[in-house]
């Protein structure tokens, strides 16, 4: 029976980062319907084995495993889930399967040039190494070779979905409602003022911006800029 290991180790981050929910999703899935001819190990922080139940096995992700883990060479499949993961097996007889999200760092202005040039080169190196390459959306495809050589691997377009919970409970009516047509941008700063003007363009719609408090272009600061930007246009 062959062997594969899925690398979900987003799993260790922010529970509301859209990665997080990516690897959350594969797991889950993946666990409720494991594959007949296939051995399949989830590799998961300590904090999160177990989190998808007994059918499948746990592999534990350490830090150090980026520079070198032992037994890599045991798995005939390994899927390596995002472009920022620094985990690889460490055998040329392991297949790799990269997923391609996006290359977004490109156009964010959190990053310098150079570390632009940097991310992009460690993302083509992961690209020559993979066996076959996956993109969440023909734009992610596009959007990868347009920067990257792509060296003609085999490929395929597997979009995300989305799950909507089937029992009411899960809904709950909000404290606030705003007055009028709104639209709720779930976004880091670049995306979400790239959405804030398409809204003024499309008309009168109130915005609900949402994310993390914690980071340094969090949600406060949108909140606190946005007044300033909309004075300008």
């Amino acid at each position: 029976m062959k062997k594969a290991l899925v690398d979900l180790y987003k799993l260790g981050g922010n529970s509301y980062n859209g990665l997080y929910h990516y690897c959350y999703q594969m797991g889950f899935h993946m666990a409720a319907n494991p594959p007949e001819d296939m051995e399949l190990t989830l590799y998961v922080p300590k904090k999160k084995v177990g989190l998808f139940g007994d059918n499948v096995k746990y592999a534990i992700q350490r830090s150090r495993d980026k520079f070198y883990r032992f037994g890599t060479g045991k798995y005939d499949i390994w899927h390596v889930a995002t472009t920022i993961s620094w985990y690889r097996p460490f055998n040329r007889r392991t297949k790799t399967i990269l997923t391609i999200h996006d290359l977004n760092f490109l156009d964010q202005d959190e990053f310098s040039a150079a570390g632009r040039r940097r991310y992009l080169r460690l993302t083509q190196e992961k690209v020559k190494r993979a066996d076959y390459l996956t993109f969440i959306s023909e734009f992610a495809r596009q959007q990868a070779a347009q920067h990257m050589d792509l060296h003609n691997k085999p490929y395929r377009i597997i979009y995300n979905g989305c799950n909507v919970p089937l029992d009411d409970h899960h809904f709950h009516e909000p404290k606030q409602k705003p007055a009028r047509p709104f639209l709720a941008p779930a976004a880091r700063r670049h995306q979400f003022f790239e959405a804030l003007d398409r809204h003024r363009q499309n008309g009168p719609f109130a915005s609900c911006p949402s994310g993390s408090h914690r980071r340094r272009h969090g949600i406060s600061r949108i909140a606190r800029t946005t007044k300033a930007w909309l004075l300008l246009k």
